[in-house]
């Protein structure tokens, strides 16, 4: 198996530099590193309990690490969620996150408002354009929507802020194979319409990969090989070891 080692990339975006975190005693990343280059995809597999949804939330403020974490050069750690948000980090959480008594309509709403009032509105109707569906039961609560319809709710709700990067943990879980793909063509969309660089974990290899521009792979807290989608696919060992089935690539 190839090291770890980093291949030409863009310029960083959003970089985290030898990162410890863990719950109480227990340690769950150990000096892990990860860059998302300006305008690419990376994806990040591995094993449930690897450390990817740890990665997370420590990016997104959720959880206090040690190590540097920065977008563009400034530093987040230590920053409130709400800041890391504020400066350009979005995250779409397992689980999908939404309130779910308030309508599709007041849940973008929630979303817009870091915006400038005069921008709210127009930026609300711009999602509810690109998502027929949740235009259509916009005043719905967004806890009797489907899993697939609740998804595409918190992605609108992650990118109405204008992000420069977006975060999305286990964006088809729960979902049937038709609504997971069209998630991951949402994705393609938004990456090839503005650049927008994203930072996904996700089990469904085939269908992460098949979006990224760079794949890492995690194992006990530790990136232990980082390359190209094409690279990985061709790794027989590597696929086998911590990957499973790339079929749907």
């Amino acid at each position: 198996m190839r090291p770890a080692t980093d291949p030409p990339v863009a310029e960083p975006l959003l970089s985290v530099q030898g990162l410890h975190a863990g719950y109480g005693h227990g340690e769950v990343l150990h000096g892990i590193d990860v860059t998302v280059p300006r305008g690419q995809v990376v994806v990040l597999l591995g094993a449930n309990g690897a450390g990817k949804t740890t990665l997370m939330r420590c990016i997104s403020g959720e959880l206090r690490a040690t190590g540097r974490i920065e977008l563009d050069g400034d530093a987040l750690g230590g920053l409130p969620a709400h800041q890391i948000s504020r400066r350009g980090v979005a995250l779409v959480p397992q689980g999908r996150g939404t309130f779910a008594d308030l309508s599709v309509r007041d849940n973008l709403a929630v979303a817009a408002l870091q915006l400038p009032r005069a921008e709210r509105d127009v930026e609300m109707e711009r999602w509810l354009d690109r998502f027929p569906r949740l235009a259509e039961r916009s005043k719905v609560a967004a806890g009797m929507l489907s899993g697939g319809e609740q998804q595409m709710l918190a992605i609108a709700r992650a990118c109405i802020g204008r992000p420069r990067v977006l975060m999305c943990d286990e964006p088809s879980l729960g979902l049937s194979p038709a609504m997971s793909k069209e998630v991951f063509e949402v994705f393609e969309q938004l990456h090839d319409e503005s650049g927008l660089a994203m930072l996904i974990v996700e089990q469904n290899a085939g269908l992460a990969l098949g979006v990224a521009d760079l794949a890492l792979v995690i194992e006990g807290g530790r990136i232990v090989w980082r390359g190209t989608p094409r690279d990985l696919h061709d790794d027989d060992a590597l696929v086998s070891a911590y990957i499973g089935d790339l079929e749907e690539i």
